[in-house]
């Protein structure tokens, strides 16, 4: 498995998860960890993974503010505290990733956030039950931002949406009766 970070946390605390998971993470891979407070790995959940390749265009032009970026700083690099080494590289990925978000909902359950589709105005979660069974994928007919984490449940989804004619954001409330559930 490659290196795993953290990327989702339950009401601002990244290391709380209804008092019994410390961190969830994703890799590369297509693996989810639950790790406990002690560091063990409660358990993995393997999912889909069809990352897709950043267009060279786009990289090259993050890459061109990345070192105008880097050149800014008035101190060596190697000065820098908590520069990662890939920063300090000047190494960008090349992949999207698949999984964007993760969070539990009251039941356990793990809702997987994927990366959005282009050019389709939707959100789409793919849900593991707590033993890590695939219960199916929730498709939400909207973007739902990523700040602050929507709140989800089996009936309900509650998120952020971004109006695209004023920039305005909206809380909106979608029912999930229809979403297609593979086990239970």
């Amino acid at each position: 498995m490659s290196q795993l970070g953290a990327i989702g946390e339950i009401d601002g605390d990244p290391n709380y998860m209804f008092g019994r998971i410390a961190a969830v993470a994703a890799d590369d891979s297509g693996t989810v960890a639950h790790v406990a407070p002690s560091g063990d790995t409660v358990q993995r959940i393997s999912y889909l993974n069809s990352a897709r390749r950043i267009p060279d265009q786009e990289i090259e032009d993050s890459m061109r503010a990345f070192r105008a970026r880097l050149d800014s700083i008035p101190v060596p690099l190697n000065r820098m505290r908590g520069m990662s080494d890939l920063a300090r590289k000047a190494a960008l990925p090349t992949l999207l990733p698949e999984i964007i978000g993760v969070q539990a909902d009251a039941e356990g359950n793990i809702w997987l956030k994927r990366w959005p589709r282009t050019g389709v105005e939707e959100t789409l979660f793919d849900v593991f039950s707590p033993a890590g069974r695939s219960m199916g994928t929730v498709r939400i007919p909207a973007r739902i931002v990523s700040t602050p984490v929507p709140w989800v449940s089996r009936k309900l989804v509650i998120g952020v949406v971004r109006d695209p004619a004023d920039q305005v954001d909206r809380v909106v409330v979608f029912g999930t009766p229809g979403w297609k559930t593979t086990a239970q």
